[in-house]
């Protein structure tokens, strides 16, 4: 039981690590139409102009949330918030003054797809794209603090550290303890 007791906080540091990273992303595909950012509702699909072989996805014409994730080419500055990432965006930019990120990535091969109001809508009336794959920080899981709203899954690792030691310590002391109190038994 005793043992049992000793790994009691390690064990809850990685649930609670599980558990924190699990929610804190988001993926998914959908469709990109002019790089302004990836309609990920799909309402069916379509026989493009009419084709019997070609054949597309169609995506909700709907900037609502849920239905569109934006998207973040802003990159970095010289002054002011140099890391301009933004959690509920998909961030795609690089620059010399921090990392990259690539939250976007296309299909191969390419799959064309379209976005409308409805399945039904003649392609002549939809707007065309193309489908990727996206990976983005979910706004609820990020600080609010600016000028950096990192995802808080960045901290991580950090907090992981900091907590282990800590538990490492305590344990480590009230061994000594039991076993001291044992002694002068």
């Amino acid at each position: 039981m005793n043992l049992f007791f000793k790994f009691l906080p390690s064990l809850v540091i990685t649930i609670f690590t599980t558990v924190l990273t699990s929610h804190a992303q988001t993926s998914g595909s959908g469709c990109n139409v002019n790089g302004e950012g990836i309609f990920t509702t799909k309402i069916g699909t379509s026989h493009y102009y009419g084709s019997a072989t070609d054949i597309r996805p169609v995506y909700l014409n709907s900037t609502a949330s849920g239905n569109f994730v934006p998207r973040n080419v802003m990159g970095y500055k010289e002054s002011g918030n140099h890391y301009n990432y933004m959690c509920g965006y998909v961030n795609e930019f690089s620059s010399s003054y921090g990392p990259n990120q690539q939250e976007l990535v296309m299909q191969t091969p390419e799959v064309l797809c379209e976005v409308a109001a409805s399945a039904s809508t003649p392609s002549d009336q939809s707007s065309h794209g193309r489908m990727f794959n996206f990976t983005y920080n979910n706004s609820t899981y990020c600080s609010a603090t600016k000028p950096n709203n990192a995802p808080l899954d960045d901290y991580l690792p950090a907090l992981v550290s900091i907590a282990s030691i800590g538990a490492f310590f305590i344990i480590r002391r009230n061994d000594k303890l039991h076993s001291v109190s044992l002694l002068r038994i």
